[in-house]
């Protein structure tokens, strides 16, 4: 069973920006020599032979009782926009063990569709999961797939929260800001705690090189997660020296240090995604003929050329034209491979406002309840609204979400904590700590080495 128990409709602006499908104000472009082309015709080729279709869920509520009905209706996107050729859904009710308990194949028009489930007075409680996906996903890994994590109890037994395993051992990985230590290149080094159970773990500690001399503090800033600087050195092995908050204790060691590649750093600053590249050595040829490629949702939104003796080694992608999202910078060389990569979120006030009016409720049994809930007229959209009872059900606001869903946590490998903490009023916190999420979780929709091969 996939993601079990590892993996709600806020807001969101349906239509994206069909501006992916042909940028030319944030594009760089200079004359490209053949190996450039090959890497742009590439990608083109790729989105076109495998767009990227997704699907979100929306549930009337996070858990429920034996004898009740899981209502939920869908979303089908197809490269960020409405799939407006999806036509049929599967959605399925899995258990703990993997087993599909129930399976429904639901209609979809104008890229959405409803169901239900109905919980038989009999049914097992327990923990389940949600999975569902079109015909087409299943063409690809499973970890495309929409999974939801739920509860089901038995009504004749007391409500509790199911109490978390302890934690008994820990990892931490380190993340190198472009993807590899490069001897004498100042750096940044991000890393995340996590326990035996993927969750995260809160940690300090310090780095250490070959002499036992500390040159880097570790200090985890939210979910395990944290950042600091490195300038390591030929020939130096590292190691970290971690403390959980329980006293647990591990050396761990870094990434090998390497005496050639080129370091990535990238500074969001919003309206522009400055980048700055730094090669090993200057004097190596190799430099000379390199080429930066930025790509959000399967589409080259930027591309320029870099050249170390030239001094054209760095750069910056305006955001003004972008999406929200995810956007991929990647460097390759002369050959086609790539050298450094790094994440970056595009965040931009591009959701669909929505409020209420003319609300009226009264809480005495069987009254009427009237509310109201206002979008532009201009718009045309798809909704839906799940109306609980408030005093039964445990609302977090940080929880998974139809945003979080759809920009971050579906393309992004492993598990994320509260993902919809980085959309929730965000801040300059927030932001940084979003960026540094960037650096920890690896993009997971394609590999450049796979579709150049």
């Amino acid at each position: 069973m996939q993601s079990v128990f590892s993996k709600k409709l806020n807001r969101m602006k349906w239509l994206l920006p069909v501006c992916l499908l042909g940028i030319t104000g944030a594009l760089a472009f200079y004359p490209a020599d053949e190996w450039q082309d090959k890497i742009t015709q590439a990608l083109e080729q790729y989105s076109k032979r495998f767009p990227q279709e997704k699907v979100y869920l929306h549930l009337d509520k996070d858990y429920y009782a034996a004898g009740e009905t899981m209502w939920f209706k869908a979303y089908v996107l197809l490269q960020g926009q409405p799939s407006l050729s999806a036509t049929n859904l599967y959605v399925e009710l899995v258990d703990k063990s993997g087993n599909v308990v129930s399976k429904k194949l639901i209609s979809v028009g104008g890229a959405t569709g409803s169901g239900a489930f109905e919980l038989p007075d009999n049914f097992k409680a327990g923990q389940y999961q949600v999975r569902a996906y079109t015909a087409w996903m299943l063409n690809f890994d499973a970890e495309y797939l929409f999974y939801k994590n739920i509860e089901i109890f038995d009504p004749a037994k007391p409500i509790g929260p199911t109490p978390k395993v302890p934690a008994t051992d820990f990892a931490v990985n380190f993340f190198p800001e472009g993807g590899n230590l490069i001897a004498g290149v100042a750096g940044r080094v991000a890393f995340k705690a996590i326990d035996q159970q993927g969750y995260p773990q809160e940690v300090n500690g310090i780095i250490q090189n070959l002499k036992g001399e500390t040159v880097a503090l570790v200090k985890t800033t939210r979910d395990g997660m944290g950042m600091f600087d490195l300038t390591p050195a030929a020939g130096e092995t590292y190691k970290a020296l971690i403390q959980t908050s329980k006293g647990q204790q591990k050396t761990i060691l870094l990434p090998v240090v390497k005496t050639t590649g080129l370091g990535l750093k990238v500074f969001n600053k919003g309206t522009r995604i400055f980048y700055q590249t730094l090669p090993a050595t200057k004097d190596n040829p190799m430099y000379n003929n390199m080429m930066i490629v930025a790509q959000m949702q399967q589409h080259i939104v930027y591309k320029a050329k870099l050249n170390a003796a030239e001094g054209q080694m760095s750069g910056f992608i305006p955001t003004k034209e972008l999406p929200s999202g995810i956007i991929q910078l990647t460097i390759f060389n002369s050959e086609g491979l790539p050298l450094a990569e790094r994440l970056a979120f595009v965040r931009k006030n591009d959701f669909l406002a929505l409020s209420l009016q003319n609300v009226a409720v009264n809480t005495q049994p069987r009254q009427k309840n009237t509310l109201e809930i206002k979008i532009p007229d201009t718009m045309l959209t798809s909704l839906s609204v799940s109306i609980t009872d408030a005093d039964n059900i445990v609302k977090d606001q940080d929880e998974n979400n139809i945003i979080s869903n759809l920009l971050l946590t579906s393309d992004l490998k492993g598990y994320i904590e509260k993902p919809n903490y980085y959309f929730n009023k965000p801040d300059d916190e927030k932001l940084a700590n979003l960026d540094i999420l960037m650096l920890t979780q690896g993009y997971r929709r394609f590999d450049y080495e796979d579709i150049l091969a």
